[in-house]
């Protein structure tokens, strides 16, 4: 619709002052007024309800996405991953960021080679888009599972989502994943030493160690008899 007539009327009665104008021009500026607010409130009005329709549609749209629907699932079932923010897709944290269970942990047992990697030093990566975020990984200095901030990118395996399976890999592993572990002597607050032997993989034979007399892991016997 065009206006011009809207902005002649206005010319028209400007130079009028109110205190000058009869019967009939009053009645011509009511009139006047009248239409100028119902043509703005139809335009306000039309432009709202589209924007509402378009945002509904939007929303429509999104949640006929099959992915939408899997999420919403997802997070009932499963939750939240350990970072607090990505949606665990499995039990187990499956899906979460640093977190591979899968690989490693299958019919009870555990990969020789990530319960190897529990020598290796903490490494906290690269910075990623996603920022740091709070994982765990064995100090064989301390003999147990401690907390660090990981960057989110590369890295090494010596790294878990949470306290449980640090240990489970770390500490204490399944079936003969004991013999894969490092030797640990023990922090050196821990002031009971006592003679032990661990099983040296690579060489494939028991060696005697000082253990300092706590923390450590499973790869810690009595005797040479035990070890062997």
């Amino acid at each position: 619709m065009e206006r011009p007539q809207l902005e002649d009327r206005t010319k028209k009665v400007a130079h009028v002052s109110i205190l000058d104008m009869d019967a009939a021009q009053m009645e011509k500026l009511q009139h006047w007024d009248q239409e100028m607010t119902d043509v703005m409130t139809a335009d306000m009005r039309s432009w709202l309800i589209l924007e509402v329709e378009k945002s509904l549609l939007r929303l429509f749209l999104i949640m006929k996405l099959p992915l939408f629907n899997k999420a919403k699932i997802f997070i009932k079932l499963y939750g939240c991953c350990p970072d607090g923010e990505s949606k665990a897709i499995g039990p187990d944290y499956a899906g979460c960021p640093s977190t591979t269970l899968a690989p490693f942990l299958l019919g009870g047992t555990v990969a020789p080679s990530k319960i190897s990697s529990c020598a290796l030093p903490q490494d906290q990566g690269a910075v990623c888009a996603s920022g740091y975020k709070l994982v765990w990984y064995y100090d064989t200095t301390e003999g147990r599972c401690s907390q660090f901030w990981y960057g989110g990118c590369e890295g090494n395996d010596n790294r878990f989502a949470t306290k449980e399976q640090c240990e489970t890999i770390c500490v204490e592993p399944p079936g003969i994943g004991r013999c894969y572990l490092p030797k640990i002597e023990g922090p050196l607050r821990c002031d009971v030493p006592q003679a032990r032997y661990w099983y040296d993989y690579n060489t494939k034979q028991c060696a005697a160690f000082w253990w300092r007399g706590c923390h450590g892991n499973a790869n810690n016997f009595g005797s040479w008899e035990e070890c062997s």
